[in-house]
């Protein structure tokens, strides 16, 4: 809980000292009417940079109380489940979206889901 809760209060203190100060709380529009909040380019390279790193260290966090022979099974069945779960978010991402592109935050979630879900079993 102490993790969760520090990388919550990091996370939102980051994004308002880089964030976009004029367009704070702007809403726009999108395609059918309805208002939603303005993202950047900024938002979305960050949310890739932390889905890079949640990608490449998820497997030892779970691992972390593990010794021996079961660490590294955890490490190698994390690692396989957050693969698994990506790749399945790259087909059906792209089977939502009738072939025209991938949604990034498909991939960021699956990512994710993948950690979470193997994380359980881990110990």
């Amino acid at each position: 809980m102490i993790i969760h809760t520090f990388g919550a209060a990091f996370g939102l203190a980051f994004a308002w000292a880089i964030g976009d100060k004029a367009n704070q709380g702007e809403m726009v529009k999108i395609g059918n009417g309805e208002d939603a909040l303005g993202t950047s380019r900024h938002n979305g390279t960050f949310a890739m940079i932390g889905t890079i790193f949640l990608f490449c260290f998820w497997p030892s966090f779970n691992a972390a109380l593990l010794d021996g022979a079961s660490a590294g099974r955890t490490v190698v069945n994390t690692s396989l489940s957050i693969a698994a779960s990506v790749t399945m978010s790259f087909a059906l991402s792209k089977a939502i979206h009738s072939g025209r592109y991938l949604d990034m935050e498909h991939i960021q979630n699956a990512t994710l889901a993948g950690g979470v879900a193997i994380g359980k079993t881990s110990n």
